[in-house]
C-alpha cells in the first residue's frame, strides 16, 4: 500500500532550485535509503517532505491526501524526524526528553495522560533506554543519546520515520546497534523508514530500496543491487570503486580503490 508519493517536486531556498522534478513512491513498511554525493539534494528532500520548506511546484501525498491538507499536529502524528543536529544541549532527564515526543497528543493546559506515560514507557523499553530514564541526557554517550532521540521520535507514534545521517558521529559498534534497532522497528512496528545515508554499505545492508540523487535529480530508485553499480557510482562520486557481494548477507558492498581516474 502506498504511503508517500512525490509528484514532480521542485524545491529549494529563496529562488535557488535544488530539487528538480522529483517523483517517486514509497510503500508502507519499506526501508528506504537516500544516497548521493554532498550537495545532491538529500537534506532538501527531507525538509520538503517534512514541510520545513514548501516546494516551488509539484504535489506531495501522504496516504493519498495532499500533505498540506494536514495541520501541524496531524503531520506530527504521522511523520517523525531525527535530524543530524538532533543532539540536545540542555540537561533534561531521558524520560522528559522522550515525553516531548507526545506533544501532538497533548493540549497546552493538560498534563501527561496515562496513554502518554504508557507510550513513553513502551518506547523507552523498545529502544533499550528504560535503564537510562532517570539519567540526564548530557551524561550519556553518543550512542545512548541517539537512541533517546529515536525514542522521542517514536513517542509520536509515526507512520513514517525520517532520519538524516543517524549514525554519522558513532563508531562502528554503535552504528550497528542503531541500524539493528531501526530494522527491528521497521519489521515489528511496520514503521516506514526513510534515511539519508553516506555509508553505502550500511545502506545496502539494511535498506529495501535506495534512491540515488545527484544535482537535485533522481538518478536511480531501485533495489540496492541495481543501484550500487560500479560504473554508476564511479560516475556520480567521481572515484574508483569495486562492488562485490557480501558472503554472509549476499548484499552488495562497495570497496574504494586508491588512486584517481587519471591513473585508471
Amino acid at each position: 500500500m502506498e504511503i508517500l508519493k512525490l509528484d514532480n517536486i521542485s524545491s529549494g531556498y529563496s529562488n535557488k532550485e535544488i530539487l528538480k522534478n522529483v517523483s517517486f513512491k514509497v510503500q508502507r513498511g519499506e526501508f528506504i535509503g537516500v544516497i548521493g554525493p554532498n550537495g545532491a539534494g538529500k537534506s532538501t528532500l527531507m525538509k520538503t517532505v517534512t514541510r520545513v520548506i514548501k516546494p516551488f511546484k509539484g504535489q506531495i501525498y501522504l496516504n493519498n491526501k495532499n500533505i498540506y491538507c494536514f495541520n501541524f499536529k496531524e503531520i506530527a502524528r504521522r511523520i517523525a524526524c531525527v535530524r543530524q543536529e538532533s543532539f540536545i544541549s540542555f540537561s533534561y532527564k531521558v524520560r522528559d526528553i522522550v515525553m516531548m515526543g507526545r506533544f501532538p497528543y497533548q493540549s497546552l493546559l493538560a498534563g501527561e495522560s496515562k496513554e502518554d506515560v504508557k507510550v513513553v514507557n513502551e518506547m523507552l523499553k523498545l529502544t533499550d533506554c528504560d535503564k537510562l530514564s532517570d539519567r540526564e541526557i548530557l551524561n550519556l554517550s553518543s550512542g545512548e543519546k541517539q537512541r533517546v532521540v529515536i525514542a522521542r521520535a517514536l513517542a509520536q507514534e509515526p507512520e513514517i520515520l525520517f532520519l538524516d545521517e543517524p549514525t554519522s558521529y558513532l563508531d562502528i559498534g554503535h552504528q550497528m546497534q542503531i541500524f539493528n534497532l531501526l530494522k527491528k522497528l521497521n519489521k515489528e512496528k511496520n514503521i516506514t523508514i526513510i534515511s539519508i545515508l553516506h555509508d553505502l554499505n550500511l545502506a545496502a545492508e539494511y535498506c529495501d530500496k535506495l534512491l540515488l540523487l545527484n544535482n537535485g535529480e533522481i538518478i536511480r530508485y531501485d533495489l540496492p543491487s541495481n543501484v550500487l553499480d560500479y560504473k554508476l557510482l564511479e560516475e556520480i562520486y567521481n572515484t574508483l570503486v569495486v562492488v562485490k557481494e557480501n558472503p554472509i548477507s549476499n548484499k552488495p558492498y562497495v570497496v574504494l580503490v586508491s588512486g584517481n581516474r587519471q591513473n585508471k
